[in-house]
């Protein structure tokens, strides 16, 4: 995304992962904020790269959610694992090609929203996602954006 991210101009921004763990990782949780600014003009790309991009893995079914209607543009949906442990070949490492490797899936729910040129991404990844909660944090942080 680097690269995007300098070709649409961003002017800055941040991320933050508030992490629940857990002895067994199926059950671990995680909240992630995404805020970037870009100039004017690109962010309505931005929204649909970012949207494209969190929709396009096939391990997952996914599901529209009610939109919380925030700011020029906001979504919501649910993407929902088709099995919590993918196993794939590694194809990455040629002297262990076809060595099959775990992959863990985890259901989540993703809010994302902009104002003005400010675009920001909430996820809730993990067995505990609330919609509910995930959208009062959202609107929370709406309140505070310039």
């Amino acid at each position: 995304m680097r690269g995007l991210a300098a070709d649409l101009e961003r002017e800055g921004g941040y991320v933050t992962h508030f992490t629940k763990s857990s002895d067994n990782p199926v059950n671990s949780s995680e909240i992630s904020q995404s805020i970037a600014r870009y100039t004017p003009g690109n962010i309505s790309t931005i929204l649909s790269y970012v949207l494209m991009g969190d929709k396009r893995d096939n391990d997952y079914s996914y599901a529209v959610l009610c939109s919380p209607a925030l700011g020029d543009f906001s979504e919501a949906f649910q993407a929902k694992a088709r099995a919590q442990m993918i196993i794939k070949p590694d194809e990455s490492n040629p002297l262990v090609s076809g060595s099959p490797q775990a992959e863990l899936k985890q259901d989540f729910i993703e809010i994302a929203s902009s104002k003005g040129n400010t675009f920001e991404v909430f996820r809730w990844t993990g067995p505990d996602a609330d919609y509910t909660a995930l959208k009062g944090m959202a609107e929370t942080a709406y309140k505070k954006l310039p």
